[in-house]
């Protein structure tokens, strides 16, 4: 009797490992291999995240405790992340030419995106990553010198004290700076937003949106065209906000991409 206890107290613990791993899961993130030499230091650098929050992810102790070969769950990547694009499933008949045609981007783009070797030998139902282009050079949302006091990925939210994902950049900007429209669009929110405060977000081409969030004050209408440069509001402090600041954010087909590229 004690044994078969023994037995039932191993097997939930090892029900509660793997969901407590498999907890990891719910969050976005890739998994990298270490190799010889890395460092965790290194590994958060590259992929432009917390330290800590790769040690509380994989369960580290100590970060000088490295095994080669080992594998460690990257919080808030993706494969693709910095690259806007769809997955495609190949079908008889498919060359990358086609592709390439169909969805306006270079063979080369498509084999550098799936480090494809031989661009003549694809295989039916293998799956490609085709590059979208992106928003190309824009403008940027203030007229001054670019200060980031927040970025973008995990971060402890300043208010709530909870690791959340920051889905945008935080810019410095005084009460009252004007903010401007990266890119010319179509105005498909502007208005009180919650937690964003004054809130504008604009329809760009290829399934881009760009937010300006906590304005002080809303210079544009939904469903207004507006021009790359032009003035949507002034920055503000306006919903859950610490400080005057405005949050600056770039989606495409809904999901966030990093916008540092772009403001810096």
């Amino acid at each position: 009797m004690l044994n078969l206890r023994k037995v039932i107290f191993v097997l939930v613990c090892l029900l509660f490992t793997t969901f407590s791993t498999m907890s990891a899961f719910g969050i976005r993130g890739i998994w990298h291999v270490v190799h010889k030499g890395e460092t965790i230091w290194g590994i958060s650098r590259k992929y432009k995240t917390k330290q800590n929050l790769i040690l509380q992810y994989n369960k580290l102790k100590s970060p000088r405790r490295l095994i080669v070969g080992k594998k460690l769950f990257i919080p808030g990547v993706q494969t693709h992340g910095k690259i806007p694009g769809i997955w495609h499933r190949v079908k008889s008949g498919d060359t990358l030419w086609d592709l390439a045609r169909q969805n306006h981007v270079s063979i080369i783009d498509i084999t550098r995106a799936n480090n494809i070797k031989s661009p003549n030998k694809l295989r039916v139902g293998q799956k490609l990553f085709i590059p979208r282009r992106g928003l190309g050079k824009i403008g940027l949302p203030l007229h001054r010198s670019i200060v980031i006091t927040s970025g973008y990925g995990y971060r402890r939210h300043p208010i709530n004290g909870r690791w959340e994902f920051h889905h945008g950049v935080d810019l410095k900007a005084n009460v009252g700076t004007r903010v401007y429209a990266v890119k010319s669009g179509k105005v498909i929110f502007a208005g009180w937003c919650g937690g964003f405060g004054r809130l504008v977000t604009i329809q760009h081409a290829n399934g881009f949106t760009t937010k300006y969030a906590h304005l002080s004050r809303i210079y544009v209408k939904y469903g207004q065209k507006v021009r790359q440069g032009t003035v949507v509001g002034l920055s503000g402090n306006t919903g859950y906000s610490t400080g005057p600041h405005l949050h600056f954010e770039i989606r495409y087909n809904g999901k966030s991409i990093n916008p540092t590229p772009y403001v810096k």
